[in-house]
């Protein structure tokens, strides 16, 4: 058992509920349930902060078109938060979201009806919903994949709240509230939370272009 792996999170579920090993009203199997729903819970959450990824694994893949660049189409691949387009795989040009809309989950139609080519790309840049954590059937175990490793503290006290209120007539308020300290800080001055310190390691990542068009090295030939 190592720190913040599956094994451990269990244990620690277990301990912050006061069940015993062996309840059956508590199996693994039902503690992985939990621990799943709340994987996606805080995953939301973060792609929700940091649209460009930050501290979850943001995927980059290429678009592709059947229409002669009307529109582009994403994988199937189920996704969260906001969804970044590119001009190129280097991902050094960000295409403005003014410029496009989105027909459903994942065909990207570009405004006044134009048509566009792309001699590599576009690409996007989305954060691939997690997987079911836990065992079924023969697949081996998939552990948690929130990362940082500390983050999963927060896994134990959503997994807690959602056993508490699952029928057991108890309150889930002590582990929400403890989940929130976790994640948003205030439990002591100049506590920012997990939230706070991510911000700062990841300040800037997925934000608005800021840059103005007389900047632009295109233009500088322009320049006095």
């Amino acid at each position: 058992m190592a720190a913040y792996d599956l094994a451990d999170l269990r244990r620690r579920v277990r301990d912050r509920r006061r069940r015993p090993t062996g309840d059956a009203d508590l199996s693994n199997t039902i503690i992985d349930g939990y621990l799943t729903d709340a994987q996606l819970y805080v995953y939301g959450l973060l792609a929700s902060h940091f649209p460009g990824g930050g501290p979850l694994r943001a995927t980059a893949v290429k678009m592709t078109t059947s229409d002669a660049g009307a529109t582009y189409v994403l994988p199937s691949t189920p996704l969260l938060g906001r969804i970044v387009i590119h001009n190129n795989v280097r991902l050094n040009s960000k295409i403005s979201d003014s410029e496009y809309f989105w027909e459903g989950n994942t065909t990207l139609r570009w405004k006044q009806g134009e048509n566009r080519s792309f001699a590599d790309g576009p690409y996007a840049v989305y954060v691939v919903t997690p997987g079911a954590i836990g065992t079924s059937n023969a697949v081996p175990t998939t552990e948690p994949s929130l990362t940082p490793d500390y983050l999963r503290l927060l896994l134990v006290e959503w997994a807690c709240a959602l056993d508490a209120s699952s029928g057991n007539q108890e309150s889930a308020v002590p582990y929400e509230t403890q989940f929130n300290k976790l994640f948003f800080g205030g439990r002591f001055p100049g506590d920012l939370g997990y939230l706070g310190m991510l911000k700062q390691q990841y300040q800037g990542t997925g934000a608005q272009d800021t840059s103005h068009w007389w900047r632009s090295p295109d233009l500088s030939r322009f320049s006095p």
